[in-house]
């Protein structure tokens, strides 16, 4: 992952977040910061459908403030 200048994580699974997030910090934390992360989903997410559009909206909100690409 340290090589790589794009990381691509796919499904919406909260697991799926969770891991870009993680990939994020760990990167950012070893100076890894211009790695790019794209979390990839073709279907309506898990997040949505367990949780409602409002919350994956303020989810993906937060990751976008992260620099993830969703």
């Amino acid at each position: 992952m340290l090589k790589a200048r794009q990381v691509v994580i796919m499904g919406g699974t909260m697991e799926a977040y969770q891991t870009a997030a993680s990939c994020r910090e760990y990167l950012d934390s070893v100076g890894f910061t211009d790695t790019k992360i794209l979390l990839l989903h073709f279907e309506q997410s898990d997040v949505e459908k367990t949780l409602g559009a409002g919350v994956e909206s303020k989810i993906v909100e937060k990751m976008r403030e992260m620099r993830i690409s969703v």
